[in-house]
């Protein structure tokens, strides 16, 4: 067991592309963005579909490159997280999108709300 944890680690380390699951209480059948930053600005980077449960996410095949993104949900509200990893999970409310912030699968983003 314990090797077939490591080679499945080091797979998904070595997997290209990015994935990011994202689920918000209180968001339904809408879009969502990623956005990034250049400079002072944010840029929209990929817009998805979020379904009736809240659920969306944000994937490719390319890397994302590393630093500081933000999903932007309806009314121009925003929070922001941290990528260095390439799969990971957030999930959130509407409510208190910043506050309620949890993260999977990212120890950085964890350290970051903390």
């Amino acid at each position: 067991v314990f090797f077939y944890l490591a080679y499945l680690s080091t797979t998904l380390a070595n997997t290209p592309g990015h994935k990011i699951k994202v689920h918000i209480e209180g968001v339904k059948d809408t879009i969502c963005h990623l956005a990034g930053y250049y400079g002072p600005k944010l840029y929209y980077k990929d817009t998805v579909r979020v379904d009736g449960n809240g659920n969306f996410a944000f994937e490719g095949s390319d890397t994302l490159m590393g630093g500081i993104y933000a999903v932007v949900v309806p009314g121009n509200k925003y929070f922001e997280f941290i990528v260095n990893e390439q799969f990971f999970s957030i999930e959130s409310s509407m409510d208190d999108l910043s506050g309620k912030l949890k993260f999977k699968d990212s120890k950085e983003n964890e350290v970051f709300y903390k």
